[in-house]
C-alpha cells in the first residue's frame, strides 16, 4: 500500500490485522467468557468476585483470580444453579421440601428447585407428615411480625386441604391436628381462650370445638379440658380435666384438677383438689388412672413424677412454698400396678435411668435399684449426673458455702450396682465421658458457686489407672465414636484459676498424640473433620480474636491449612470457606465472601456468595447479593 508521496507503507496492513485481531479477541471474550457468577453449570471452580474489604483484617492468603481451566480436573464435582439467586429467605428442607420466602410471603420448592407451593403465606411450619401448615394474617406487632391470622394446612403438590380459617393449629399427629376458634388477641399478640376440636388430614373436623383445651393423643385418648375462664391477667386457668377418644367421645369424664397424657404402660398421673393460681394448680393429691378411667391408686400423693424404666416418684408430707412448689416431705417409688415399691423415705429421689437411682438422705446420697434396694450407703456429699454405663462420680467432704455450694472435698468413682469403690475420692473433678473415657482434674481453685477452675487434667482407666497423667490445662472428649481428646497445653492460670491461651491439639484415649497442640484452638469433630485455628490475636476473655481457620481429619492429617476466615463442615464431603471478612469487636466475623471446597481442600466453587446456608442432599443453600438460591453438587 502506498502514501499521498507514493512511497509503499508496510506497516498499516500489520496494524490493521492486529486490530482486527483484538476485536475478534473482545468479541469472543464476551460472548463466550463465564464472568458470571450466576452461570448455570461449572466444572471445578470458577471465577470470584473482587473484595470490598476497607476494614482492619487482611486479605485471606487465598488466590481466587483465576479460573483453572475446566480440564485440569481438580475436582470431581460439577455444580449446576438449581434455583438462581431470587429469595430473601431459604429454610431446611423436611420431607423434601424447603420454605422460601419472597418479601413477607412464604412459600415452598421441592429439591428440584420448583416452586411447589407459591409464596403466599405469611407464616408456616416445615411440613410433617406430608402436610405444612400455613397462615395467612394482615395484622402485625410493634416489631412488625404477624401475628394471629388464620391458619389451614396445604399438602405436597400445593392443595390446601384445610384453607386458612383457624385461629391456630397443631402439626399432624398420627393423622390428627388440634385447632382453635373465636379466641381473643393477648398484648403479645398471642391467642387466649376460644375453643378446641380435631381435624383429620382430609380437613374433616373429627372433634367438634366444644373444649376450653386440648393436648394430643396418646394411647388412644387426648386430655380436654372445660369450664375454664381467662383471668385478669389474660391467662386461661381453673375448669376440669378429662379424656376423649378420637371420635370426641368421652371416655374419662373431666373431673381432675390436672392431668398427664397417658404412658406406655397405658396409665396417667391426675390431680384431684388445690387451687389454680393462674397456669398452675397449687396443691391437691395426685393418682393414677387407666386408660378406661378406673383409679389403679387413688389421690394419694402430693407429687406423682413421669414413669421412668417402669418406676415413678411419690412424694408424701410436703408443704407449699414460693411459686406454688413443693417444698419438704419424704419420697418414695411405685410400680406402674401401684405397688409402693419404696416406702416415702428419702428426702430426694432423683428418677430410673438403666434400673438405678440417686437418692438423698439427709445430707447424703447413694443409689437404689428398681427393687429399692440401696447399692450404694447414702454416704456422699454429692452425685454429679446420675450414673454412666453403671459408673458414677461422687464426693466426701467439702463446706457448704452461704450459698448452698459445696466447696472443697474430694471426688471418686463407685460401681452403682455393686456399690464398690472404683476410685478413691483423691479428685477435684472427675467427668466420666463413657466407662473407659474417664477425665479426672487435680490442683484447681474453687469459686463461690463450688465449681472448681484451673488446675492440671489427665484420663485414668475403669480402674482408676492413669492413661494420661494430669498436665493438660484443658481436656474435652472430641468424638466418642473414635475416641479423641481435644487438650490444651501451656496456659495462663490467673488468681481465679481462669485458664487463657494456650495451644490446642488432640490425642486419643490411648494417650497417644494424634495432633501436637499447636493452634489457637480446635472443634468438636463433624462428620469425621474438625475446624482448627492459627494466628489470631489473644482477645480481652481470654480466646483468641481473628487469625485463620483449616481443617483436620481424625488422623490428625491437617486436609485444608488455616487460611480462611472461617470454615463450616456441610458434610463428609463439602465445606464452606470464608475470605476477606472483618472482626466485629466480639471477635465474631462478617462480610467477606463465601465458596465451597471438598473434603481434600480443593475448589468446588470459588468465594463469592454473601453467605452458606444449609447443605441438603447435594444441594447447598446460597446467599448472593442479598438473595438466597439453591446450588446443587453433582458426582457425589
Amino acid at each position: 500500500m502506498k502514501n499521498a508521496n507514493g512511497r509503499t507503507n508496510y506497516l498499516l496492513p500489520v496494524i490493521t490485522l492486529v486490530v482486527v485481531a483484538v476485536m475478534v479477541a473482545a468479541a469472543w471474550f464476551f460472548l463466550f467468557h463465564d464472568s458470571s457468577p450466576l452461570t448455570p453449570s461449572h466444572q471445578g471452580a470458577g471465577s470470584a468476585e473482587e473484595g470490598n474489604n476497607d476494614t482492619e483484617t487482611p486479605t485471606t492468603p487465598h488466590d481466587n483470580d483465576e479460573d483453572p481451566p475446566a480440564e485440569t480436573g481438580e475436582n470431581n464435582f460439577t455444580y449446576t444453579w438449581v434455583i438462581e439467586p431470587k429469595y430473601d429467605d431459604i429454610l431446611f428442607f423436611s420431607e423434601g421440601f424447603a420454605p422460601v420466602r419472597s418479601g413477607h410471603l412464604w412459600g415452598f420448592v421441592n429439591t428440584d428447585g420448583e416452586e411447589v407451593i407459591p409464596p403466599a403465606y405469611t407464616m408456616h411450619h416445615p411440613f410433617n407428615e406430608g402436610f405444612a401448615m400455613v397462615n395467612i394474617s394482615t395484622e402485625t406487632n410493634e416489631w412488625g411480625d404477624f401475628i394471629q391470622g388464620e391458619w389451614g394446612f396445604v399438602d405436597r403438590t400445593g392443595r390446601e386441604i384445610i384453607a386458612p380459617r383457624y385461629d391456630f393449629m397443631t402439626s399432624f399427629i398420627d393423622g390428627i391436628s388440634m385447632f382453635r376458634v373465636d379466641s381473643e388477641l393477648d398484648q403479645w399478640g398471642n391467642p387466649v381462650g376460644g375453643r378446641w376440636g380435631a381435624v383429620d388430614t382430609s380437613g374433616n373436623v373429627v372433634i367438634e370445638p366444644v373444649f376450653d383445651w386440648m393436648l394430643h393423643f396418646s394411647q388412644g385418648l387426648a386430655p380436654v379440658r372445660v369450664d375454664a375462664w381467662v383471668n385478669e391477667n389474660g391467662i386461661l386457668t381453673g375448669g376440669v380435666w378429662g379424656f376423649v377418644d378420637k371420635e370426641g367421645n368421652i371416655v374419662v369424664t373431666p373431673q381432675f384438677s390436672e392431668v398427664r397424657p397417658f404412658d406406655d404402660n397405658g396409665l396417667a398421673a391426675v390431680r384431684l383438689g388445690g387451687e389454680h393460681q393462674d397456669w398452675q394448680v397449687i396443691g391437691g393429691q395426685w393418682g393414677l388412672i387407666d386408660t378406661s378411667g378406673n383409679m389403679v391408686i387413688e389421690p394419694m400423693y402430693d407429687d406423682l413424677h413421669f414413669f421412668l424404666d417402669d418406676r415413678a416418684v411419690i412424694r408424701t408430707g410436703a408443704t407449699i412454698g414460693a411459686y406454688g412448689w413443693f417444698e419438704g416431705g419424704l419420697q418414695g417409688v411405685i410400680d406402674s400396678a401401684g405397688n409402693e415399691i419404696v416406702p416415702p423415705r428419702y428426702d430426694f429421689i432423683s428418677g430410673f435411668i438403666d434400673g438405678f437411682s440417686p437418692v438423698r438422705l439427709g445430707d447424703y446420697w447413694g443409689f437404689i435399684d428398681r427393687a429399692g434396694r440401696e447399692t450404694v450407703t447414702p454416704a456422699f456429699t454429692q452425685i454429679w449426673g446420675g450414673h454412666i454405663e453403671g459408673l458414677a462420680p461422687v464426693r466426701i467432704g467439702g463446706v457448704q458455702n452461704e450459698h448452698g455450694h459445696i466447696i472443697g472435698g474430694a471426688w471418686g468413682i463407685v460401681d452403682v450396682a455393686t456399690g464398690v469403690e472404683i476410685v478413691p475420692p483423691r479428685y477435684d473433678e472427675i467427668r466420666i465421658f463413657q466407662r473407659d473415657i474417664i477425665s479426672v482434674r487435680i490442683d484447681s481453685v474453687f469459686d463461690e458457686w463450688g465449681h472448681p477452675a484451673g488446675g492440671m487434667w489427665g484420663l485414668i482407666d475403669r480402674n482408676g489407672n492413669y492413661v494420661i497423667p494430669p498436665r493438660f490445662d484443658m481436656l474435652n472428649l472430641a468424638d466418642d465414636e473414635y475416641g479423641l481428646l481435644s487438650v490444651m497445653v501451656n496456659g495462663t492460670h490467673d488468681a481465679d484459676g481462669r485458664v487463657t491461651g494456650g495451644r490446642w491439639g488432640f490425642y486419643n484415649v490411648a494417650g497417644q498424640q494424634v495432633l501436637a497442640p499447636e493452634f489457637d484452638s480446635v472443634g468438636a469433630f463433624q462428620h469425621g473433620f474438625v475446624q482448627i485455628r492459627a494466628d489470631g490475636t489473644p482477645g480481652e476473655w481470654g480466646w483468641y480474636v481473628g487469625g485463620y481457620a483449616g481443617i483436620v481429619n481424625r488422623t490428625g492429617q491437617v486436609v485444608v491449612p488455616p487460611r480462611y476466615n472461617d470454615v463450616l463442615i456441610l458434610s463428609e464431603d463439602i465445606f464452606a470457606v470464608l475470605v476477606d471478612a472483618s472482626i466485629d469487636e466480639w471477635g465474631g466475623f462478617y462480610g467477606g465472601r463465601w465458596g465451597l471446597i471438598d473434603s481434600h481442600g480443593r475448589e468446588i466453587i470459588p468465594p463469592r456468595f454473601d453467605a452458606v446456608g444449609f447443605f441438603y442432599e447435594g444441594l447447598a443453600a446460597v446467599r448472593y447479593e442479598g438473595l438466597w438460591g439453591l446450588v446443587r453438587l453433582d458426582n457425589m
